[in-house]
C-alpha cells in the first residue's frame, strides 16, 4: 500500500493515507491510514465529513503507540481500526462516532476511558489486564451481540453471553441485541448500572431474590411483557426504569423506600400501587412528558416525606393524590402539567414548608381539600395559598364522580392517625408564626364572615395541647366591638356550658355608651369558645425521649414556657433557638443562661450574648478551670429537658438524644438545686455584658478549636436564606481558619472575595469612625498595611504546660483578625450615623481613564464598607449621571460585584440631574458622595440644590484637578471635596478619614446646633 500524504497526529506520531479510491465501492469515496511513530495520539486525518460518503479505513498502528487521547478518532468516516500490540491507554470517546462493527483491544491495554464505542459495534474482548471496564462505553452499542472476556482476566467472566464480575456476585452487561431470556443466578446479588440498557429484544428477565440492590438506569428504554423486582431488592439507582415499557405486568420490590430522580421518567407500564412504603420521591421521578400510559387514578403517599422536583409532571390519568403529615418537603413544580381537575388532599393540621413554587404551572382549576378547621390556616400560608380552590372535607370521605362516599375503615384510620401525628408533633414555632401573621387580619372584626374566620383561627389555635398562643382570645378580640365581643362570649356560655364564662363587667345596663372591657374577661378553657374532640393533658407525670428532631422537639417545649426558663448548656452557637430566647425573654418570660466563658461562645465568632442581656436575659459564665458539661434546661419548674444535646448547629449532625420529664417534682427539684448550685460557684454572675477575655485553657487544641468554629459558621451559611447573613458567616469563617475553610468550601472565595474584604474593612471603619468622632489621631492599631489588626497570643505547647492561665483577649491564636469593636465603639458610631448613604458616579466620557484603571470601582467598594458601619441601612443607593440621572440599584455586602456593571459612557456631565431627580427620595441626615472629575462647571449648576438641602452631607470625590471645584463650594458647610489621587498610596485608615472626616465633623456641629435650638 502506498500512502502519498502525511499528517502528525502526536508528538513522535504520523498519520499516512492514500488518495481516495472509489473502486472499493463506486457509491463510496475510499482511503486507508497507516500510523507510524510511537507515544500518544492525539488527533487523526481521518475525514471528517458524514458517512457514507467518505470511508476511513486504520489497516495498521505501529507498536510503538501506547496510548490514545480523548476523542482522537472519534469521526464518522472511520469503518475499521486496527490497534497497536502495545497500546495500554485508551482515553475518553475515542470512537463514539465512528462507525466500526468490530474492534480487538490488545492484551496489553491496562485501562480505559469512557463512552468509547459506537452504534454499529457488534462484538468486543475484554483484554486480560482490564480491572475496570466502564460499562458506558457499551451503552450505545445497539448492534451489540457478543461480549467476550480473555483467558487470564481475574476480574471479568461471561455466562450465557453476559458480562458479570469474577465470583458471580453481579451482573454487569447485557449485549444490547441480545435476544431471548436471561436467567440471573443466585449468586447475584447487585445488578449493575445500565446492565439491561436498551435491550429491546430481551423477551423476560427473570432475577432471583438473592439480588438486593440495582444500578442506575440498569432497566432502562427496555421493551416487554413482564418485569418482576423481588421483595429482596432494597434499593434502586437513578433513572433505573427510565423509558422502559412494560406491556403486561410490572411488580417493584416492597422494601423500596425512596424512588430516585428520572426513576420512572417516560415508562410505561400496567397501573399498580407501590407508593404505601415509599419515604422520598426524586426529580423527575414519574415525569411521564411524551408517553401515554400513567400512574393510578388516586395516589396515596401516606409515608412520603419529600417529592422531588417536577417529580409528577405531566401525569393526567391520575386525580387525586394523597399527602400526610409525614410531609416535610415539596420541590418546585413537583405537579407541573398535571390533569386539569386534579385534587391534592391533604391529611395533616399543619402545612409543611415547601418550595414556594411547589405548584407552578399546575392547573387553575386543581381543588386543595384540607381537614376540617384547617382552612383558614391553609389559604393563608404560602403557596398552599395559591390554589384557587381550598375546601374542608371530613376525613372519612372521599369525592367520587361528584358524590360523598365514605372509605374504608383502613384508609379512615391512617388519615386519623396522619391527623394525630400533625398534632402531637407539631413545630410550635412555625405555627405560632402563621397564626401570628393571621391573627393581624382579625383585630378590627365589623362582619359576620371575619367573626366566622376568626373563631376558626382560635379553634385552631386550641386544637393543640397546651394552645400554641394561650392568650390569644384576649389579644385578638380585645379591639372589637362590644357586639361581637358579646357573640363571642356568647358562644362561650350557650354552646359550650360545661365552662362558664365569668363576666367582671355590669353589662345590664342600658346604656349607649359602656364598654366591655373583653380582656378582663377570663377565658380559661378551650371549650369556652368552641367545642374540640382534644382535650388539654392531665397533670401525670411522664417521659419522652428523642432521638431524631431534637431541634423542634426543645424549640415546641420553649414555646410553651410561661413564667421561666433556666438553661445549662457547655455550648451555645445555635441561631434559632438565640432567637426564641430573645423573643421569649422579650415577652417577660424569666431567662437564666449558665453557659462557658471560651472562644466558642465568646469569641466573636458565633452569637453575640450581648444581645441577650439587652433583652433581659440573664446570663452567668463559668471559666477556667472548671468547664461545665451539663446540657439540660427547666422550664416554668415544671419540666426538665436533659440529654446529649449540645445547642449547637453541630450537634443535629451527631448521634444525639433528650429526655423531657414532666410534673415530677422530685426529678425536677434536683436539677433545679443543681443550676442554683452552678450559678452561684459561677466566675462570672448575672453579667452586665459579656467578658472583653477568656481563660487560656492549655487542654484545648487550638486548631481543633477553629476547625470546629469554622465548621460551624459555614454550617450556619448554608442555613441562612438571608445572603447578608451568609457572607457575613463565611467571612468570618474565612478569616479565622483560611487554609481549612477553602478546604471545605473551595468556592466561597470565587465568589465572595469582594464581599469577604468589605466586610472585614466595615470594622476597621468603625474604628476610625470613633477616632475621628473621639478628636484623636489615627490609630496605630487600624495601619497595618492590610487595615487589619489582630492580637497573637498563640501558646507554644511547652510554654502551655507552664502558664499561669492568665486572661487573653478574645481573638484566635495565632490569627489576623479584624479589630474588636466594642459596645462603646457601636455607641459612639450611632451618634454620627447617616440615615442613608448615595454613591453618585460620574458616566460622562472624561471619566474613562478612572474607569479604565479601575479607580472608579475601588473607590465605590470603599464606600460599601463605609455604608456597613455609618449607614443605618448597612446599603447604599447607587445612581450614575452624565446628561441625565438614572438609580441603578440598591447596593450592599451581598451584591457588592455589581459595581462593577456601571460602565463609563460619552455622554456630558450634569450633576444636577441627580440632586433634581433624586430630591424627593433624599431623606435629611443622608450621607451623599459623589465621583466625578469635572472641574467646577456642572458643580456650579448644582451647588444651589445641593446648599438648599442643608440637612444632607455632600461629600465630593476627584481623581486629578479639582481648583475650581474648590472655589465653587468655598464656604458652603453641609459641601466638602477630598481628592483620591494618590489613594494606592494610602493605608485604608488613611483613605477612611478622608472620606468621612468633614462628614461626621459636620454631624457633631448639627447636633450642637440642634441642641442650642432646644
Amino acid at each position: 500500500m502506498t500512502y502519498r500524504y502525511s499528517d502528525n497526529c502526536g508528538l513522535n506520531a504520523v498519520d499516512h493515507y492514500s488518495d481516495w479510491n472509489s473502486r472499493y465501492n463506486p457509491a463510496n469515496d475510499l482511503r486507508y491510514h497507516n500510523i507510524t511513530g510511537s507515544g500518544i495520539i492525539t488527533t487523526c486525518s481521518a475525514y471528517q465529513a458524514p458517512y457514507p460518503r467518505w470511508i476511513c479505513k486504520y489497516k495498521s498502528m505501529s507498536s510503538g503507540i501506547t496510548e490514545l487521547a480523548d476523542e482522537c478518532f472519534n469521526r464518522e468516516s472511520i469503518d475499521m481500526m486496527s490497534l497497536s500490540s502495545c497500546l495500554v491507554r485508551i482515553g475518553n470517546k475515542c470512537f463514539q462516532k465512528t462507525n466500526i462493527a468490530t474492534i480487538t483491544l490488545p492484551e496489553s491495554l491496562e485501562s480505559i476511558g469512557h463512552n468509547n464505542f459506537p452504534k454499529t459495534l457488534k462484538s468486543i474482548n475484554i483484554p486480560s489486564k482490564i480491572q475496570d471496564f466502564p460499562v458506558d462505553n457499551l451503552i450505545l452499542c445497539d448492534a451489540l451481540e457478543i461480549i467476550s472476556v480473555s483467558e487470564g482476566n481475574e476480574w471479568y467472566r461471561i455466562l450465557d453471553g453476559n458480562l458479570y464480575n469474577n465470583d458471580l456476585t453481579e451482573i454487569i452487561y447485557c449485549p444490547n441485541a441480545k435476544s431471548g431470556k436471561v436467567l440471573i443466578p443466585d449468586t447475584v446479588k447487585k445488578i449493575g448500572a445500565y446492565c439491561f440498557y436498551g435491550c429491546k429484544k430481551i423477551t423476560a428477565i427473570l432475577i432471583p431474590p438473592s439480588v438486593e440492590e440495582i444500578g442506575n438506569y440498569a432497566f432502562a428504554n427496555i421493551s416487554m411483557d413482564t418485569l418482576i423486582i423481588p421483595n429482596s431488592v432494597k434499593k434502586i439507582g437513578v433513572g433505573c426504569f427510565t423509558g422502559m415499557d412494560i406491556k403486561k405486568q410490572f411488580r417493584l420490590s416492597k422494601q423500596i423506600r425512596l424512588i430516585p430522580s428520572n426513576c420512572f421518567r417516560k415508562a410505561e407500564y400496567p397501573k399498580n400501587d407501590f407508593f404505601c412504603k415509599l419515604f422520598e420521591i426524586g426529580d423527575n421521578a414519574f415525569d411521564v412528558t411524551g408517553v401515554s400510559k400513567s400512574l393510578p387514578e388516586t395516589v396515596s403517599l401516606p409515608n412520603v416525606q419529600y417529592i422531588g422536583k417536577e417529580a409528577f409532571k405531566e401525569q393526567q390519568q391520575t386525580k387525586v393524590f394523597e399527602l400526610f403529615s409525614s410531609l416535610k418537603c415539596i420541590e418546585e413544580g413537583a405537579f407541573a402539567n398535571t390533569t386539569e381537575n386534579l385534587s391534592i388532599r391533604i391529611h395533616s393540621f399543619v402545612p409543611c414548608k415547601i418550595n414556594k413554587n411547589a405548584f407552578i404551572n399546575m392547573s387553575d382549576n386543581a381543588i386543595l381539600y384540607v381537614p376540617k378547621n384547617t382552612k383558614i390556616i391553609f389559604e393563608n400560608t404560602i403557596p398552599w395559598s395559591s390554589f384557587s380552590r381550598i375546601e374542608e372535607v371530613e376525613l372519612y370521605q372521599d369525592t367520587k364522580d361528584n358524590e360523598l362516599c365514605n372509605v374504608s375503615d383502613e384508609v379512615y384510620l391512617t388519615r386519623l392517625k396522619s391527623i394525630t401525628k400533625s398534632i402531637k408533633e407539631v413545630n410550635r414555632e412555625y405555627v405560632k408564626s402563621l397564626i401570628e401573621e393571621i391573627a393581624y387580619n382579625y383585630q378590627d372584626i365589623d362582619n359576620d364572615e371575619d367573626y366566622e374566620n376568626a373563631l376558626n383561627l382560635l379553634a385552631f389555635n386550641r386544637i393543640f395541647s397546651p394552645a400554641i398562643i394561650p392568650d390569644l382570645e384576649r389579644t385578638l378580640c380585645a379591639c372589637w366591638s362590644n357586639w361581637y365581643k358579646l357573640k363571642i362570649v356568647n358562644k362561650a356560655i350557650i354552646d359550650a356550658p360545661a365552662s362558664p364564662i365569668l363576666l367582671d363587667n355590669n353589662i345590664s345596663e342600658k346604656t349607649s355608651d359602656y364598654t366591655i372591657d373583653f380582656v378582663k374577661l377570663p377565658i380559661r378553657q378551650a371549650e369556652s369558645l368552641v367545642n374540640l374532640p382534644y382535650q388539654q393533658s392531665s397533670k401525670s407525670s411522664s417521659i419522652e425521649v428523642h432521638f431524631n428532631d431534637i431541634l423542634k422537639h426543645i424549640q415546641n417545649e420553649l414555646s410553651i414556657a410561661r413564667s421561666s426558663i433556666k438553661v445549662a448548656v457547655s455550648w451555645f452557637t445555635n441561631y434559632a433557638l438565640f432567637k426564641q430566647i430573645k423573643e421569649l425573654s422579650e415577652k417577660g418570660i424569666k431567662i437564666q443562661i449558665i453557659t462557658n466563658n471560651d472562644l466558642i461562645n465568646n469569641g466573636g465568632y458565633c452569637l453575640d450574648f450581648n444581645k441577650l442581656i439587652e433583652a433581659n436575659v440573664e446570663i452567668s459564665l463559668v471559666e477556667y478551670p472548671h468547664l461545665l458539661h451539663d446540657k439540660f434546661c427547666i422550664i416554668d419548674d415544671i419540666a426538665v429537658i436533659n440529654g446529649s444535646y449540645n445547642w449547637t448547629r453541630f450537634s443535629r449532625n451527631n448521634y444525639e438524644n433528650i429526655s423531657i420529664f414532666r410534673n415530677n417534682p422530685y426529678l425536677i427539684q434536683q436539677f433545679i438545686d443543681e443550676f442554683e448550685y452552678i450559678w452561684n460557684k459561677a466566675e462570672y454572675k448575672c453579667i452586665e455584658r459579656m467578658p472583653d477575655t477568656v481563660a487560656v485553657r492549655p487542654e484545648y487544641d487550638r486548631n481543633a478549636f477553629r476547625q470546629y468554629i469554622t465548621e460551624e459558621l459555614d454550617a450556619e451559611a448554608r442555613e441562612t436564606l438571608d445572603e447578608r447573613d451568609k457572607i457575613t458567616a463565611l467571612q468570618k469563617a474565612s478569616e479565622l481558619n483560611p487554609k481549612y475553610f477553602e478546604k471545605l468550601n473551595p468556592k466561597a472565595k470565587d465568589s465572595f472575595g469582594e464581599a469577604f474584604n468589605v466586610i472585614q474593612q466595615s470594622n476597621v471603619i468603625t474604628k476610625d469612625i470613633v477616632s475621628i468622632v473621639e478628636g484623636e489621631p489615627i490609630s496605630s492599631l487600624t495601619r497595618g498595611d492590610n487595615g487589619l489588626s489582630g492580637c497573637d497570643t498563640s501558646t507554644s505547647h511547652e510554654s502551655a504546660k507552664t502558664t499561669d492561665f492568665s486572661q487573653t483577649k478574645k481573638s484566635i491564636p495565632s490569627i489576623q483578625v479584624s479589630p474588636i469593636v466594642t459596645k462603646e465603639d457601636i455607641a459612639k458610631v450611632e451618634m454620627v450615623k447617616a440615615s442613608d448613604l448615595f454613591m453618585v458616579l460620574d458616566v460622562s466620557g472624561s471619566m474613562r481613564d478612572s474607569y479604565n484603571a479601575g479607580h472608579v470601582y475601588n473607590i465605590t467598594k470603599k464606600a460599601v464598607s463605609a455604608a456597613l458601619a455609618i449607614s443605618a441601612s448597612k446599603e447604599l443607593s447607587l445612581w450614575k449621571f452624565g446628561d441625565t440621572s438614572s438609580f441603578v440599584k440598591t447596593i450592599g455586602v451581598a451584591n457588592i460585584a455589581d459595581i462593577n456593571n456601571v460602565k463609563c459612557m460619552s455622554t456630558g456631565t450634569n450633576l444636577n440631574s441627580f440632586v433634581t431627580k433624586a430630591n424627593d427620595t433624599i431623606k435629611d441626615d443622608s450621607l451623599i458622595i459623589v465621583f466625578t472629575d469635572d472641574d467646577g462647571g456642572s458643580i456650579r449648576d448644582a451647588v444651589n440644590g445641593m446648599k438648599s438641602r442643608s440637612n444632607v452631607f455632600w461629600q465630593i470625590i476627584v481623581y486629578g484637578k479639582h481648583k475650581e471645584i474648590m472655589t465653587t463650594i468655598n464656604g458652603i458647610p453641609n459641601i466638602s471635596l477630598v481628592s483620591m489621587s494618590d489613594y494606592t498610596a494610602k493605608n485604608d485608615s488613611d483613605i477612611n478619614h478622608s472620606l468621612l472626616n468633614a462628614y461626621i465633623e459636620w454631624k457633631k456641629q448639627q447636633k450642637v446646633n440642634r441642641t442650642n435650638s432646644n
